[in-house]
């Protein structure tokens, strides 16, 4: 008699757990099936490909001193580039990274020596870390969490020099011995640049085959914008997916704000 209770306990609790495990599975068929059929109004999810630019025929025409010339090879420009921007003193640049997941907006600002560094970091939606702001001049280093007060940090706030600089550069340099090409002249905010372009295959943090935009000026050789977008893109406002940045030059005053 104990044998057969036995028994029908093991029955019930295996019978248990296989409907457990079927209201699972299609708890998880219901949820993939939702996430198939888009909301109305938004476009069809179909890829399509993103063309890369044509290189132009071009020849040195720019009057006056220039730092980049169209004999110049592309990978030895950019590289310069992103070095004279590490050794540049007065400048901000700004880093918008987008995916469907999340948007975030990221200035990096140098100004003047000793190093003088304002960190911005935004975040519109998804779940990175939240907004903070940071300024560090000279080796003083101040912060604040989304919009709350400003604290004065016991830490020394030269690491963030490193960090911006690192930043600043890693997006130059990943371009480099991937067969950039020049493409045309263009101009970006008033100065006159210099477009390269490069297709990058899947490696390190490029998930997917993507187009790398570049644009370098051709008086001062230094970096104005860069642009990485997929090769393969979906035709769907609500998932966008690039990281844009930027750079300009001049005096970006930056002061302790305590």
């Amino acid at each position: 008699m104990k044998f057969k209770t036995s028994a029908w306990v093991i029955l019930i609790a295996l019978l248990i757990a296989l409907l457990v495990h079927a209201v699972h599975w299609y708890a998880q068929d219901r949820v993939r099936r939702l996430l198939s059929v888009e909301p109305r109004g938004w476009s069809s999810r179909v890829e399509t490909t993103e063309a890369l630019d044509t290189p132009q025929v071009l020849m040195d025409g720019d009057s006056g001193p220039v730092a980049v010339s169209v004999k110049d090879n592309p990978d030895d420009v950019v590289n310069k580039a992103a070095w004279s921007l590490v050794a540049d003193t007065a400048h901000s640049c700004v880093w918008e990274g987008i995916d469907p997941s999340y948007r975030t907006e990221t200035l990096m600002a140098v100004a003047g020596r000793p190093e003088r560094v304002h960190w911005s970091r935004s975040v519109e939606s998804g779940n990175p870390p939240q907004s903070n702001e940071v300024i560090v001049v000279g080796t003083d280093q101040y912060h604040r969490d989304s919009d709350g007060p400003w604290q004065k940090d016991t830490e020394d706030g030269t690491h963030y020099v490193v960090l911006i600089n690192q930043i600043s550069m890693g997006f130059w340099l990943e371009s480099l011995n991937k067969g950039l090409k020049l493409i045309r002249r263009d101009v970006i905010d008033g100065s006159p640049t210099f477009k390269y372009e490069v297709l990058v295959h899947p490696s390190g943090r490029f998930t997917r085959d993507s187009i790398l935009d570049i644009w370098i000026g051709i008086k001062d050789g230094l970096p104005r914008k860069y642009l990485m977008r997929p090769l393969k893109k979906i035709v769907n406002p609500q998932l966008i997916e690039r990281d844009t940045f930027t750079c300009s030059y001049g005096d970006a005053p930056i002061e302790a704000p305590i």
